[in-house]
């Protein structure tokens, strides 16, 4: 089922922006335009931040000349570059996102140059993405435009990777092997207050000898017995588990308070499928950096060590304490493809609110790809 999620981004991409919007001054804030350039975003620019904002606006026009001709060094950045690192390339997020806001603010400025600010947020259909950028913008001509950094994007040398994987095939010759069920078993379950709302966090384990698809339904019981809420696992959860792999996962539940819930039901729903171990993706250089105020991050990098092109991954993150209880499950897609043997950074934000608690983290990578 995973393998379709891209469809469903490109569907739902397409109609995530719905307002017009624009303001200026030393900061901005801009919803979707339609297609087209206009006079005021395509002019020269007189300050610093209206490059940075002309050149937005054009983004989101998908006016790709006219938001080029805001770049400054183009001796070092084509226009084929630039368009590749705004939209996105190989079946990546960025390919199936459209930036639907964004905020503008001048950091510094001294005679021809200055620094400005672009905090972007991108709509898919996985939810917000959010992204900051800093540029260095030259005065020329009484005109600002701005240099822009491209992200490298790695070669990746013809190669030959073995399949040398494991891989199960299901052969439904009869009415049994269409029925059987994989044994599935939660291991460690916690309801949580989240704001408004009510979180169960937990694992899942295939403790079977074949992969399984699994899914999890969760029910909030009242003290008299009648459901207050009903959610499954869609994002937070890892849903093809080979044998003996374990999950974590995550359910939220709106407008629930705890002093309502008497007991939490929880159904595994395990259907036995074809799978193969590859891709393999592994986490290197896994670590927690504290940050101001008692905050904390989770990074680390993702290396796809099959010879599989995996156009988005997720990263999903299991948090625990000193004494090994999952406090937390956060996770996050990476707007850029995972190419072979090539590492990915990413960083996962860790809640305020359980960031001392957190001593330990675990985290297995979702692989959804383009067939």
């Amino acid at each position: 089922m995973k393998k379709y999620l891209l469809g469903i981004v490109m569907m739902i991409a397409t109609g995530a922006l719905v307002a017009v919007g624009a303001a200026s001054g030393s900061k901005l804030k801009v919803s979707y335009m339609g297609a087209g350039s206009s006079i005021a975003s395509s002019a020269p620019a007189l300050e610093p931040t209206v490059a940075v904002r002309n050149l937005y606006e054009n983004v989101q026009r998908r006016t790709f000349d006219v938001a080029y001709s805001y770049i400054a060094n183009t001796q070092d950045v084509d226009k084929a570059t630039f368009i590749r690192d705004v939209f996105g390339v190989d079946g990546n997020l960025r390919s199936f996102s459209a930036l639907s806001d964004f905020q503008v603010q001048q950091l510094s400025r001294g005679g021809d140059n200055a620094k400005v600010r672009a905090d972007l947020q991108w709509s898919t259909a996985v939810g917000a993405y959010y992204e900051t950028r800093d540029f260095t913008l030259h005065r020329r001509n009484n005109s600002w435009k701005l240099d822009w950094t491209s992200e490298k994007q790695p070669t990746v040398p013809p190669q030959v990777v073995a399949v040398s994987y494991p891989r199960w095939d299901v052969i439904r010759s009869s009415d049994a092997a269409a029925g059987f069920k994989p044994k599935l078993q939660v291991t460690s379950q916690s309801l949580l207050d989240d704001a408004d709302n009510l979180v169960l966090i937990g694992e899942v384990q295939n403790q079977d000898t074949v992969p399984a698809f699994t899914s999890i339904t969760a029910r909030l019981v009242g003290k008299d017995g009648k459901v207050l809420a009903e959610e499954d696992t869609f994002e937070a959860i890892r849903h093809t588990l080979l044998p003996k792999e374990t999950t974590p996962f995550r359910i939220n539940f709106a407008r629930v308070s705890r002093n309502q819930v008497d007991k939490v039901q929880i159904d595994v729903n395990a259907t036995l499928i074809s799978a193969s171990a590859d891709p393999v993706v592994t986490i290197q250089d896994a670590r927690l950096e504290s940050g101001d105020a008692g905050s904390k991050m989770f990074r680390g990098s993702a290396l796809n060590q099959s010879g599989q092109l995996i156009n988005i991954p997720q990263v999903l993150a299991g948090f625990y304490d000193r004494n090994g209880k999952l406090v937390w499950v956060e996770d996050a897609y990476l707007d850029r493809s995972l190419l072979p043997m090539t590492p990915l950074t990413f960083a996962v934000k860790v809640p305020a609110n359980i960031a001392a608690d957190v001593q330990e983290t675990k985290a297995v990578v979702n692989s959804y790809r383009q067939d």
